[in-house]
């Protein structure tokens, strides 16, 4: 599931494209974030922090720190 693009992982349009304007193009990319770092950018607030953290969940991943 690491490999799994952003843009496959099921997340709503938005928080796909807040991720990949981001520069955060696969899942394997977005574990090494911290959910404040996410925060920082544009379009990432707490709403798509408990959609993106459920959504690794259901992989068996997590955001780094949690």
């Amino acid at each position: 599931p690491a490999k799994l693009k952003i843009a496959d992982a099921g997340f709503s349009a938005r928080t796909t494209s807040a991720l990949t304007d981001g520069g955060i193009k696969t899942v394997a990319g977005l574990t090494k974030k911290t959910a404040d770092a996410l925060k920082e950018l544009d379009g990432v607030g707490d709403k798509a922090i408990v959609e993106i953290t459920e959504a690794l969940d259901k992989l068996g991943l997590s955001l780094k720190g949690e």
